[in-house]
């Protein structure tokens, strides 16, 4: 009997060597208390006051208090690191939490109310932050607080928490943050106290999900304890081995059990688990981007978003081809995440909450280009076409062929074409009206050639100049016709157009000479390659142009 004991003991130790963890600890709580729009989350601050107890327990501690969204931003790169780069974690989360069926959120303190599809934009997904825990089995808790749910802040959400897909080995206790707090202080962090015991000891309205064992506790024991009486302490031996197997959430300590009970007990739901893990995080995240079902309109917008933070998709067409991939891989890259190419549902909202706030950078960027470019424009008229003679009207024009005052530049240059048709010899005159009817780069090539220095040979030679850069432009009116296939989004070129200030002219997807002058301005005020026509990188900017 004494040497079962013993052995038992031997095992716990040397099984529980990959659930127990030494090193440094990491406690990550963010708080967010006070909120601009929404109601304040009472009680939010007071884990602080266990501070002292996690900083005796070895833990290095971090203090979020009030997150806004910018912080939010900062944030996220970073969290995947911290925990990564810790062995034993706890995650406090105290504010106002809401949910659907499939994440939960912290708002952030400048969360506005609205559309629930837009709270990931505004909100820490704790879905993500538990499956960075992941790794940690057996030593990852998230203690979620929130106050009593009053109203609904997003339509489609409800307050609290939803605990779905809990990665294995993690534990998660929810309920008033004041509470929590209490029990994170006097049960948590004392030394031996087992999960199940700490979840039996709260009070009743907090909750435990997930890892909640009753042989692991979250701070190791500082003694051995010792082995209660068993009827049958064979089969107790099966169990405890596959406790402590379980709660590794490793090959190594699954495979630990299989070979001592092949045909054993939980044989069946070891080995799930051990196919489970033997996956590799490739095939699992495509498993979950194929679970989220995306439609071509998102699969479009998510190529957007990449688009906007300078990840190159290769087209914006809602299939997602390799460029598309290695545009989702480097953007994973560059946020701290396993490069898998695929997108969880986490990862969507980050990416367009990283977008939404790129966007708002590139308006404002353009907008103060814009601003630049129209005083040095007036500036320009002012000093030359504004009272000038032909000359400074074609100076004008040069510098600024879609300025603001090129239209009353075109006008009062017709005067003197008039004039000088009048003046010219009839010969002359009848070959340039019609080289001007047909208007074309071989029509005014053929005319320099008869009149070389002609009454009109200058006026023909600015018209060589720009109907041989449309020319060199052939690309781009490649590309334009593969990015507007169809009148619909033409029309919506258009009023975007307008929106911001453009003048494109009539809006009815037909592009004249107006729709392309108003191109080439946002194109140069969102320091683009200037075209007039409507390119991939185009239509990505004036899309989030505001």
């Amino acid at each position: 009997m004494l040497t079962i004991r013993k052995y038992i003991l031997c095992l716990i130790i040397a099984v529980t060597g990959s659930v127990a963890h030494a090193g440094e600890n990491l406690a990550l709580i963010i708080v967010n208390r006070d909120y601009k729009n929404i109601p304040g989350a009472s009680g939010a601050f007071n884990v602080t006051e266990a501070i002292q107890e996690l900083n005796a327990a070895g833990f290095k501690t971090k203090i979020i208090r009030n997150l806004n969204r910018n912080g939010l931003i900062k944030l996220a790169p970073t969290i995947r690191k911290s925990i990564d780069e810790s062995d034993r974690v706890l995650v406090f989360i105290g504010g106002q939490v809401v949910s659907n069926q499939r994440e939960s959120w912290l708002l952030t303190s400048d969360y506005r109310i609205g559309d629930g599809l837009l709270v990931g934009l505004v909100g820490l997904p704790l879905q993500t932050v538990m499956d960075f825990m992941g790794d940690k089995a057996g030593g990852a808790v998230l203690m979620v607080g929130y106050p009593t749910p009053t109203r609904t802040f997003a339509a489609g959400t409800k307050t609290g928490f939803f605990p779905v897909n809990i990665p294995q080995g993690v534990s998660v206790y929810t309920g008033r943050a004041s509470e929590l707090a209490v029990v994170l202080k006097e049960q948590l962090l004392v030394p031996g106290m087992t999960f199940a015991e700490v979840a039996n000891s709260a009070p009743d309205s907090v909750k435990a999900y997930g890892f909640i064992s009753p042989v692991v506790s979250f701070l190791p024991a500082t003694a051995v304890p010792s082995l209660p009486s068993y009827d049958s302490e064979i089969d107790e031996l099966e169990q405890l081995i596959w406790d402590n197997a379980w709660a590794s959430g490793t090959e190594n300590g699954i495979e630990t059990y299989l070979r001592r009970y092949p045909n054993g007990r939980f044989a069946a739901q070891a080995s799930e688990m051990l196919a489970e893990l033997r996956r590799s995080p490739i095939d699992l995240a495509r498993d979950v981007e194929e679970a989220l079902a995306l439609n071509r309109d998102t699969r479009r917008e998510i190529q957007r978003n990449l688009s906007l933070l300078g990840f190159d998709t290769r087209g914006v067409d809602g299939i997602f081809g390799r460029g598309t991939r290695a545009a989702v891989v480097a953007w994973q890259q560059r946020s701290g995440i396993a490069k898998t190419g695929y997108l969880s549902g986490n990862q969507i909202a980050a990416l367009g909450a990283e977008a939404a706030i790129r966007a708002e950078q590139l308006a404002e960027e353009a907008r103060i280009r814009r601003v630049e470019q129209d005083r040095l424009d007036a500036t320009f008229w002012r000093s030359t076409g504004r009272k000038g003679g032909e000359a400074q009207l074609r100076a004008y024009l040069k510098r600024y062929p879609d300025g603001l005052y090129s239209d009353i530049a075109l006008e009062r240059l017709d005067v003197f074409e008039a004039a000088r048709r009048r003046n010219a010899a009839v010969a002359e005159g009848n070959a340039w009206d019609v080289t001007r009817d047909r208007n074309t780069l071989a029509a005014y090539r053929d005319f320099l050639g008869k009149y070389p220095n002609g009454t009109f040979s200058d006026i023909a030679r600015e018209r060589v100049a720009k109907l041989s850069s449309n020319q060199s432009n052939n690309a781009a009116k490649q590309e334009e016709q593969r990015v507007l296939k169809n009148l619909i989004t033409r029309v919506l070129v258009e009023q975007q157009l307008a929106a911001i200030g453009m003048k494109p002219g009539k809006i009815d997807g037909k592009y004249d000479d107006a729709t392309r002058k108003a191109i080439r301005r946002f194109q140069r005020a969102a320091d683009l390659p200037v075209s007039g026509y409507v390119t991939q990188a185009t239509i990505v900017r004036l899309l989030a142009a505001r």
